[in-house]
C-alpha cells in the first residue's frame, strides 16, 4: 500500500495551483470552502452584447439585476443610443432571452421582491419587455406552448403548464396600465428617429394593440390551464376593449401633437372592430368629455382623425349612449330636472360635432334617416340633437321637409313600425316649434309643398287608427303656428292628455346650456344601480335571542283555581268538523332538517328570515357567495314582487335594478329549479309594471350586455307575462300575492268563491313550472289550437261529400256537434279578461318595443346587434315571441292592422329568410309567426288581402316552396315544419280563393 501513497498532491483553485507534501493529511480543515466555491463573480454589462450573454449563461441574481437595469434605462436624448424597442438583432436576441430563458426560471424569485420598488427586478424586467417586440415574443411563446401541448397532449405534464401561467402573468404585468401605449408610442415616434424607420413601428403597435391577437391567443391559452384557469381581463372583449378606450383617452390627455392625434384615433378605429365598439366608445367619451378638469373639444378632434364611415358609426355610438345612460330614464322628459338634462346633451352633441359638416349632415341623416332618430328611446335625445342643430336654420329646415315627404310616403306609412312613425312625427313638431320661432315665412313656405297636404290626405285614409292619430296631430299642431284659424278635428284624442303633449312638442325650445349636469350624472354610478342607505348595509335579520338563563323543561302554569281531581281520564278524540269558529286547529309541525344533527355543534341556528322589502330583496340577490341568500332571494321575489306591486311605491322605485339583478344571475350553485324561480321573478316585475318593464327588457335584449342563454330568458320572459297579462293563464303564485288582511277567512271564503258558477266556468288553469323550453311549449299549444279546425275540415273532406255519406241520424247529429265545435274553436269568443286597456299595453308595452328594435337592428350596420340578433336560436325565439304576444292581443284590439303589418313584414324581411333557408328550427319559427297572423286575422282577411295583396302572394309562394321542399315522414321536425306550412297555404289560398277581386283591384290600383 505504501507503494500507492503520492509524493505530492497538485489542486487548482482560483488563485492559481495549490502543492501539499504527500506527508500532510489528505484531510485537511479549509475555511470557507462553500462560499469560495457557490459564489460566482458578479457580472456587469458594457455593452449591449455583454446582455445578451450574462442572459444566456444562466447569471446569478446580481447579474441579472445589474443587466435589466442597463437594458431598461437607455439615454433618450441620443437618438442612436441602443434600446430594446428598436429592431435590431441583439435586441431581438436580448428580448427571447428574456421571454425564453429568464422569466421561466426567475418568475418565483421575481415575484418575491416585486413590491421592493421601482429598481426591484420585475419592475426592471416588465419595463425592459414592454414593447412591441417583447409582447410579440411573449405571444409566440404562447402560442408555442399551445402548439406543444396539442401534439404532445398529457405527456409534456406539468411544468409546460406552469410556463403559460408565466407568460399570462407576464403579459398581465406588461399591460397593467392606462399609459402603456402612449409611453411606448413616445418611445418610438418622438425624437429625432427617422421617420422612414418610425412608420412600420407605429404600424406595429396598431396592429398588436388594434388587433385581435392578443385575446384570441390568452383566451387559448387559458383553456390549456382547465380547472386553474386564471380570470385574466386581456382575455375578454368588453374588458380588453375598455381598457384600450382608457389608452386612447389618455393619449388625447396628454397635450397631443398631430401626428399622435391621428395614431391614437387610427387605434381608435381599429380597437371598435373587435367586438365590443360600445363600450370602448363609452370609455373615451367619459374619459374625454365628462371628467374635469379636460379640454372637452379633444373628443372632436380624436373624430377629425377618423374616416367619414367611422365619424358616422362614432356619432351615432354617442348618441345611443347619451340616451340610454341619461335621457332615457326621463320618458316624456316632464319631470323639472329634464330641462338642464337635454340642455347639457345638447352642449355635449355640440362639443362633438364642432362645426363640422360631415358631422352635422350625420345630425341631419340620424334624425331623418327611416330607421333612426332613436325611435325605442324617449324624447330627450331627440330634443337634444335639434337643440345642437338650432343654430344652423338652414339644416333645421332641411331636417324638416325630409321628415315631411317621408311622413307622407304611402310605403312608410305602411310598413315602418308604429313606434318608428311616433318619433319621426316628434322630429316633425319639434323642429316645425323651431322653424316657427326664427321665422314663420319660412315655415309657410314648407307647408306649401306638395309633401305636407299629401301627408294629411294619407295619413286620415290610413288603416290604423294610430297611423291616423299622428297625422292628425301633426296636422293640428303645424296649423296652430302659422293659421289665425287653426285646423281641428274635433277628435277625442288629439284633444286628449296624449295629442295635447304631442302638440305642445312646437313650444319645446331648449337651449345649448352647460354640461354640468352631465358631467355630475356620469360621476355618480347609474340611479338603477344605485343602492339605498339601507339597502347597501347588510339585511337586518332577526333570530330567536339566546336564552340567559335556565329555560325550565316544562312550560309554568299558574293554576287559579282548585286543581282538578286525579282519577281515571276520559279521552274524546273530536273531530275536525266538531270544531268551534273560535278554536283553531294546529297540525304537527314537520321535522326541521337543520335540527337533523346529532352533533350539537352542527346544527345551524342562524336561519334566514324571508326578505319584506324589496331593498331587502336587492340586498340578498347581491350576496352572491351565499347560497342560502340566493335561494331565499330566488324563491321570494315571484311572491313579493307581486304583493308590492299595487301597494307603494317600492317596485317602482327600485324595479329596474332588481330586473338588472335577475336578468343577470347566474346559477352558481347548480339549483334544480334555478330557471323556473328567475323566470317568474321576470314576470312578475313585467306583470307588476308592464308600460315600463316591457320597454326595459325589449330595450335589454338587444342593447345589454347578456349571454344568449340570458337573453333568450328576456323573450320567455315577454311571452309568458304577455299571456297573463291578457288573461290567458295565470301564475301559481299570483294567489299568495294579495295581503293577508285584504283576504276573507279561508272557511268563509268557500261560501262565496267555491261554488261560485262563473267563477268556476272562466277560471284558468295554474301555469306550470316553467321549463327551459316554456316559451316552446307555448307556441306548440297554440300551434295545436289552430290546427285542429283544419285537421277536422280535412278529415271530413277525405270522407266525400256529406250527400254520400250513409251515416245514422245519431252518427249525424254527432257530427253537426262535432262542428259547431269545430266552428267555435276555430273563432273561440275573446275572454272577458282580455279588455281594451289589456290590449292595449300588449301592443304599445311589449309588442312595439320588440319590433321597433328588430327593425332597427336589420338595418344596424353595428357587428354587436348584428351577432346577437342573427342568432339562428335567438331569431327563432323573437319570432315567436311576438306571434304569441299578437296572438295573446287577439283580433279586438285596434292596433291589429299594425300589428299584423309589421310582423309580416319582419317574419318575410330577406335576411330573416335568408337565415331560416339552413336552419329547420328558423324556418319553423317563421310559420308559426304567419300562423299566428293568420288566425287573429281570421275574420278581417279581406281588409288583409286589400292591404298587403303583395305579401299574401309572397308568402302563399314561399309557404309552398317550403311544403314541397321539406321530406317529412319521420315524425320529427321535419313533420311539424310540413304541417306548419301546410296550414299558412291552405289559410292563404283559401283567402286569396275567396277575396281575389279585392286583391287584384288593389294590385292594379283599383277596386
Amino acid at each position: 500500500m505504501d507503494q500507492l501513497r503520492p509524493l505530492q498532491v497538485t489542486r487548482a483553485s482560483g488563485k492559481g495551483t495549490q502543492t501539499t507534501s504527500a506527508n500532510s493529511s489528505l484531510i485537511q480543515e479549509v475555511e470557507n470552502t462553500r462560499e469560495k466555491r457557490d459564489a460566482p463573480e458578479s457580472r456587469q454589462p458594457t455593452k449591449p452584447k455583454d446582455c445578451y450573454h450574462i442572459l444566456r449563461d444562466q447569471p446569478d441574481y446580481e447579474s441579472l439585476t445589474s443587466t435589466l437595469l442597463f437594458l431598461s434605462r437607455p439615454p433618450r436624448e441620443d437618438p442612436d443610443a441602443f434600446a430594446l424597442w428598436k429592431p435590431t438583432p441583439v435586441g431581438g436576441q436580448i428580448i427571447h432571452a428574456l421571454v425564453t430563458n429568464t422569466a421561466p426560471n426567475y418568475w418565483a424569485n421575481m415575484k418575491e421582491d416585486a413590491d421592493v420598488g421601482q429598481d426591484s427586478c420585475m419592475t426592471l424586467f416588465v419595463s425592459c419587455v414592454r414593447c412591441v417586440a417583447g409582447i410579440n415574443c411573449i405571444l409566440t411563446r404562447l402560442k408555442a406552448l399551445i402548439q406543444e401541448a396539442r401534439s404532445e397532449g398529457q405527456a409534456k405534464g406539468p411544468p409546460s403548464y406552469l410556463e403559460v401561467d408565466t407568460m399570462l402573468d407576464l403579459l398581465g404585468r406588461v399591460l397593467l396600465s392606462d399609459s402603456v401605449i402612449l409611453d411606448m408610442w413616445r418611445d418610438t415616434a418622438t425624437g429625432d428617429h427617422d421617420k422612414i424607420k418610425v412608420k412600420p413601428l407605429t404600424d406595429g403597435m396598431l396592429s398588436l394593440f388594434g388587433g385581435g391577437a392578443i385575446i384570441s391567443v390568452t383566451a387559448e391559452a387559458i383553456g390549456l390551464l382547465k380547472d386553474k384557469s386564471p380570470d385574466l381581463w386581456f382575455s375578454r372583449i368588453p374588458d380588453y376593449a375598455e381598457w384600450l378606450g382608457r389608452n386612447v383617452a389618455r393619449g388625447q390627455l396628454e397635450t397631443p401633437t398631430p401626428a399622435q392625434t391621428k395614431f391614437f384615433s387610427q387605434l381608435f378605429e381599429r380597437g371598435s372592430r373587435l367586438g365590443d365598439f360600445a363600450k370602448m366608445t363609452r370609455t373615451v367619451l367619459s374619459k374625454l368629455l365628462m371628467e374635469e378638469p379636460t379640454d372637452q373639444r379633444r373628443f372632436a378632434v380624436l373624430m377629425d382623425g377618423l374616416q367619414q364611415k367611422e365619424q358616422r358609426r362614432v356619432l351615432f355610438e354617442v348618441l345611443q349612449i347619451l340616451s340610454t345612460d341619461h335621457l332615457h330614464r326621463l320618458g316624456n322628459c316632464t319631470s323639472p330636472e329634464s330641462p338642464a338634462m337635454v340642455s347639457a346633451v345638447a352642449s355635449a352633441v355640440d362639443l362633438i360635432v364642432n362645426g363640422a359638416s360631415l358631422r352635422v349632415d350625420h345630425l341631419v341623416q340620424w334624425l331623418t334617416a327611416p330607421s333612426g332618430a332613436g325611435a325605442a328611446d324617449g324624447v330627450g335625445i331627440r330634443r337634444a340633437v335639434l337643440a345642437a342643430l338650432s343654430k344652423d336654420m338652414g339644416s333645421m329646415i332641411k331636417v324638416l321637409e325630409l321628415s315631411i315627404r317621408q311622413f307622407a310616403d304611402k310605403l312608410y306609412l305602411g310598413f315602418t313600425p308604429i313606434v318608428q312613425q311616433e318619433a319621426h312625427a316628434q322630429v316633425i313638431l319639434l323642429s316645425a316649434g323651431y322653424v316657427a320661432r326664427g321665422s314663420k315665412m319660412k315655415l309657410r313656405s314648407v307647408t306649401r309643398l306638395a309633401s305636407y297636404p299629401n301627408l294629411i290626405s294619407n295619413r286620415i285614409a290610413a288603416l290604423t287608427a294610430r297611423a291616423r292619430f299622428l297625422g292628425m296631430v301633426v296636422g293640428e299642431a303645424i296649423s296652430a303656428l302659422i293659421d289665425e284659424k287653426s285646423l281641428d278635428f274635433k277628435n277625442e284624442e288629439t284633444n286628449g292628455p296624449e295629442g295635447l303633449w304631442y302638440k305642445g312638442l312646437t313650444g319645446e325650445s331648449d337651449a345649448i346650456g352647460p354640461i354640468e349636469p352631465l358631467i355630475e350624472a356620469s360621476q355618480k354610478p347609474p340611479s338603477t344601480l344605485e343602492l339605498s342607505k339601507a339597502s347597501r348595509k347588510e339585511p337586518k335579520i332577526t333570530h330567536a335571542p339566546r336564552n340567559t338563563y335556565k329555560t325550565p323543561s316544562k312550560p309554568v302554569v299558574a293554576h287559579r283555581g282548585k286543581p282538578a281531581a286525579i282519577g281515571i281520564r276520559i279521552i274524546e278524540e273530536v273531530g275536525d268538523d266538531d270544531l268551534g269558529d273560535g278554536v283553531a286547529s294546529y297540525e304537527k309541525p314537520d321535522s326541521d332538517a337543520e335540527d337533523s344533527e346529532d352533533d350539537a355543534t352542527l346544527v345551524h341556528r342562524d336561519k334566514l328570515t324571508s326578505p319584506v322589502y324589496i331593498r331587502d330583496l336587492i340586498a340578498y340577490f347581491r350576496k352572491t357567495d351565499s347560497y342560502d341568500h340566493q335561494k331565499l332571494a330566488l324563491t321570494t321575489a315571484p311572491t313579493l314582487i307581486r304583493r308590492k306591486a299595487n301597494y307603494g311605491s317600492e317596485v317602482a322605485d327600485h324595479r329596474d335594478e332588481v330586473a338588472s339583478l335577475l336578468a343577470g344571475l347566474l346559477n352558481t350553485y347548480d339549483m334544480e329549479d334555478f330557471d323556473d324561480l328567475r323566470l317568474q321573478g321576470m314576470v312578475a316585475l313585467v306583470v307588476a309594471s308592464p308600460q315600463t318593464m316591457g320597454e326595459w327588457f325589449a330595450k335589454t335584449f338587444f342593447d345589454g350586455d347578456y349571454s344568449v342563454a340570458q337573453r333568450a330568458s328576456i323573450l320567455v320572459t315577454l311571452g309568458l307575462a304577455a299571456r297573463e297579462i291578457a288573461g290567458l293563464d295565470e301564475s301559481k303564485y299570483a294567489a299568495g300575492s294579495s295581503f293577508a288582511s285584504k283576504a276573507l277567512p279561508e272557511h268563509v271564503e268557500k261560501l262565496y268563491l267555491d261554488q261560485n258558477p262563473a267563477r268556476a266556468l272562466h277560471s284558468t288553469p295554474s301555469l306550470k313550472p316553467i321549463a327551459p323550453n316554456a316559451l316552446e311549449r307555448m307556441a306548440r299549444s297554440v300551434t295545436s289550437d289552430i290546427l285542429a279546425p283544419l285537421a277536422a275540415a280535412a278529415a271530413d273532406a277525405a270522407t266525400g261529400p256529406d250527400a254520400l255519406k250513409l251515416t245514422t241520424f245519431t252518427s249525424r247529429l254527432t257530427k253537426s256537434n262535432k262542428s259547431k265545435a269545430t266552428s267555435t274553436h276555430r273563432n273561440p269568443p275573446k275572454p272577458a279578461s282580455v279588455t281594451r286597456a289589456a290590449t292595449q299595453t300588449l301592443s304599445k308595452s311589449l309588442f312595439y318595443p320588440l319590433t321597433a328594435r328588430f327593425q332597427s337592428a336589420l338595418h344596424s350596420t353595428t357587428h354587436r346587434s348584428k351577432m346577437f340578433v342573427f342568432q339562428p336560436y335567438l331569431l327563432g325565439l323573437l319570432l315567436k315571441t311576438l306571434g304569441l304576444v299578437l296572438h295573446a292581443t287577439g283580433p279586438f284590439t285596434l292596433e291589429v292592422h299594425q300589428m299584423t303589418s309589421e310582423l309580416w313584414t319582419l317574419a318575410m324581411s330577406p335576411p330573416v329568410l335568408k337565415q331560416a333557408a339552413g336552419d329547420l328550427t328558423l324556418r319553423n319559427s317563421v310559420l308559426f309567426a304567419l300562423l299566428a297572423i293568420l288566425d287573429v286575422n281570421v275574420d278581417r282577411m279581406r281588409e288583409v288581402c286589400r292591404g298587403m295583396g303583395k305579401e299574401v302572394v309572397e308568402t302563399r309562394e314561399w309557404a309552398a316552396a317550403v311544403y314541397g321542399g321539406t321530406v317529412g315522414g319521420d315524425r320529427g321536425e321535419e313533420d311539424e315544419t310540413k304541417s306548419l306550412a301546410a296550414a299558412v297555404l291552405v289559410r292563404l289560398s283559401e283567402a286569396m280563393e275567396e277575396f281575389r277581386l279585392a286583391m287584384v283591384g288593389d294590385l292594379v290600383g283599383f277596386e
